[in-house]
């Protein structure tokens, strides 16, 4: 059987592509390490046929800050923009580990109320 290999660039003009970023963040949230998240993705491709470049530990270290940066800035831009918010949290340990989550309720023009999720030691911010 022949394989048709496919190259997939994660970068574009020498600058990690906004999905590289996001497959990063993605996948150190599901608990891939970022040593590993180079070798983990050029294996899941090859095996599909497509040949992608390895992204170093440290580009993925840099994404997954950048994203907690930016997930902080929509936070704040929420906050700023809402009518009033009501926030909660609660801590507890596991097998010596701090969790912390926290939980915030926008208020909006519309009346409509809108809830955001963060846990902290994670990148990811879910609004719904």
């Amino acid at each position: 059987m022949e394989k048709d290999e496919t190259v997939y660039k994660l970068m574009e003009k020498g600058v990690y592509t906004p999905q590289a970023r996001a497959l990063a963040c993605t996948l150190v949230t599901a608990g891939c390490t970022q040593d590993f998240f180079g070798v983990l993705i050029q294996k899941i491709c090859g095996t599909v046929g497509v040949t992608v470049e390895k992204m170093s530990r440290n580009t993925v270290a840099r994404a997954v800050a950048e994203g907690g940066i930016a997930v902080k800035m929509q936070l704040d831009y929420q906050l700023a923009e809402a009518d009033g918010f009501t926030a909660s949290s609660d801590a507890t340990t596991h097998k010596h580990t701090e969790v912390v989550a926290r939980h915030i309720n926008l208020a909006g023009e519309d009346g409509k109320h809108h809830s955001t999720s963060v846990t902290r030691g994670s990148s990811s911010c879910r609004s719904f």
